[in-house]
């Protein structure tokens, strides 16, 4: 047990300094402070929830965000340093990589420095225990049960981009996709449809993530087939894609008769053009229509540079007479290099399929 306190004592240190309290307890000090500068406190009412937050989105999301990492912190410090470790039975398991490390009955990993201790895989250990490490090791135990390892949803965030495993990341992609989402269920009217656009994409990645787990769980060594589930999660994006891009054109073309003058109505049909050429892209590969594909594709970029050439053309035009807007007529040259690079670009892989 002296073995263990002092294993403790050194993980402290090394994990939770004095600078690093003081740093915890600051960030969750700055994140209220942000929640308070939002006004959130002094509400009186729910029904002004949606202004606050429409108002003063930065300083919701980086309030929850310091005070999440604040409260994540603070709870490990308690959970491993003040409470008491216990004594527990571990299986020590083997994978496929030759990794070792420690499960509970639960599941759950502990790693461990191996190279101190003359302990075989496969085999049961009583161990002393904190909540996230292991002490020390003090005898082989006989148990009958084998865990499978249980992975952390909140530790671990799968995407179509990319995983990352064992980091504290996936809450705050929460507490700063909440907002969004938020704004779009309490929006009304038009505001809803645009909203729409900016809460799919966190909607997408959390349902990808989801689905991901629950496959992983599902199966027996906590590997999943990557070849089959890509298969399937093309199919979900486009039917996801075709969904979104098929409720904002229809939301795109009932708000058209309430736009007032001519521009809004041109840009709006550009933006409708758009949808619905997503909804045919979006069709065309779910039933793997090529032909069809290209087509829709080359009526989205076409589309596309038009209504971006033309918000840029509307811009110059836009502007005051005046010495003064002279500066200005500099801020589109990067939208015009954008513009004419995708025109590049669709030129030339035009001129490859002819070839």
């Amino acid at each position: 047990m002296k073995k263990a306190k002092i294993k403790i004592e050194n993980i402290r240190k090394n994990n939770y300094s004095i600078g690093t309290m003081i740093l915890t307890i600051a960030f969750g000090l700055i994140g209220l402070l942000f929640i308070y500068s939002s006004g959130v406190f002094s509400l009186k009412s729910w029904a002004l929830l949606y202004d606050c937050i429409y108002e003063h989105p930065i300083e919701i999301i980086w309030g929850l965000f310091f005070i999440i990492i604040s409260i994540y912190n603070l709870t490990f410090y308690l959970l491993n340093f003040v409470l008491p470790p216990k004594k527990e039975v571990v299986y020590l398991s083997k994978t496929r990589e030759n990794g070792i490390y420690f499960l509970d009955k639960k599941g759950k990993k502990y790693e461990y420095n191996m190279h101190k201790k003359n302990i075989k895989w496969n085999s049961y250990y009583k161990v002393i225990k904190t909540h996230n490490f292991i002490l020390d090791i003090l005898d082989e135990a006989s148990e009958d049960w084998k865990p499978k390892e249980k992975k952390s949803f909140w530790l671990n965030f799968y995407t179509p981009f990319g995983n990352v495993e064992d980091v504290f990341i996936l809450p705050i992609v929460y507490v700063v996709a909440f907002p969004v989402i938020l704004s779009f269920l309490m929006s009304k009217g038009e505001v809803r449809f645009y909203g729409l656009l900016l809460c799919s994409i966190p909607i997408y990645v959390f349902i990808y993530d989801i689905v991901y787990k629950i496959k992983l769980r599902l199966s027996k060594d906590n590997r999943i087939d990557e070849t089959a589930f890509k298969k399937s999660y093309k199919l979900f994006k486009n039917w996801f894609v075709m969904f979104i891009a098929f409720l904002f054109t229809v939301g795109a073309i009932t708000t058209l008769n309430q736009l007032l003058d001519n521009n809004s109505k041109i840009f709006s049909l550009s933006i409708i053009g758009c949808g619905i050429c997503t909804v045919g892209l979006a069709f065309s590969r779910i039933f793997n229509k090529s032909q069809l594909e290209k087509i829709f594709q080359k009526g989205y970029i076409v589309i596309f540079l038009l209504y971006w050439f033309g918000i840029i053309i509307y811009w110059i035009f836009a502007l005051p007479k005046t010495k003064d807007a002279i500066p200005l007529l500099l801020f589109p040259i990067p939208f015009w290099i954008f513009g004419f690079l995708i025109l590049f670009r669709f030129v030339i892989e035009n001129n490859k399929e002819e070839k």
